[in-house]
């Protein structure tokens, strides 16, 4: 991913003080914020706001924004790879072009995405359900460009606990849950192949940075099971193709999708 770009508007006015920032790539964003919101500094993490991706706000009168990355406490470790232009005052000029607003999923913890590659956007991630309609333990988990699952995903605190409505970075531990079952949640086991296969269990942990770096999809199989949405039957191993997806080193890019 390339560039990625912010406004910061003053809480005080819609006129001044207003920044557009430059981020190496969104991660890096995400991972900013996450520095500056979880600051010791607790009047710098609180006079900045995240309202989206895309837009902040900030009070001037208790800090200058770019100074997150020459204030020890705050963000230091990330000069050279964010910088902040101040914009002109409102009436000043009026040539200013709109920043690129790609579409995007916001990395919220403890929401509900589907799973989707990089690469190839009509391809999901699809935990089956058994002909009673209910995915059982066990259970792989497909890529499919036919059928999509929703998954909760959710960032695990080093305490254990959830933290609700934070954003998501690469080094955070996460379950991902099926949302129809927060009983089973995505994790692997070793085939006879010796291949590490996804599938859905009682526990599972990963890093959110896995989703870049961790998964593939493998060989074609025509065993799982098809529900068909609305029609309230489900049929199984009837040439229905979709791919094994497991879990290794040099994995496929996934992303949220909702």
């Amino acid at each position: 991913m390339g560039l990625f770009y912010a406004y910061f508007r003053n809480v005080n006015d819609d006129w001044s003080y207003r920044y557009v920032a430059v981020f190496a790539t969104r991660e890096v964003a995400d991972e900013w914020w996450r520095a500056v919101s979880e600051s010791s500094n607790s009047r710098f993490a609180g006079s900045v706001k995240r309202i989206t991706p895309q837009l902040y706000t900030h009070d001037p009168n208790i800090y200058l924004v770019f100074t997150s990355l020459t204030t020890a406490d705050v963000a230091p470790k990330f000069l050279g790879k964010v910088f902040f232009t101040l914009l002109p005052n409102r009436d000043a000029y009026t040539g200013f072009a709109p920043i690129p607003s790609p579409a995007m999923t916001d990395h919220v913890s403890g929401n509900i995405f589907f799973i989707r590659s990089k690469a190839n956007p009509e391809e999901f991630w699809y935990c089956p359900p058994g002909q009673s309609g209910l995915v059982a333990g066990g259970t792989p988990v497909y890529s499919s460009t036919g059928n999509r699952t929703r998954f909760r995903i959710a960032r695990i605190s080093d305490s254990g606990s959830t933290p609700a409505n934070s954003i998501m970075i690469g080094s955070d531990k996460i379950s991902i849950e099926l949302a129809a079952s927060a009983d089973l949640s995505v994790t692997t086991q070793q085939t006879a192949a010796g291949v590490s296969q996804v599938i859905v269990g009682t526990a599972g942990t990963m890093y959110f940075g896995d989703l870049k770096t961790s998964f593939r999809a493998g060989t074609g199989v025509a065993s799982a099971c098809y529900c068909n949405s609305g029609e309230g039957s489900c049929t199984c191993g009837s040439g229905n193709i979709v791919r094994d997806l497991i879990r290794t080193n040099d994995g496929e890019e996934w992303e949220l999708f909702n």
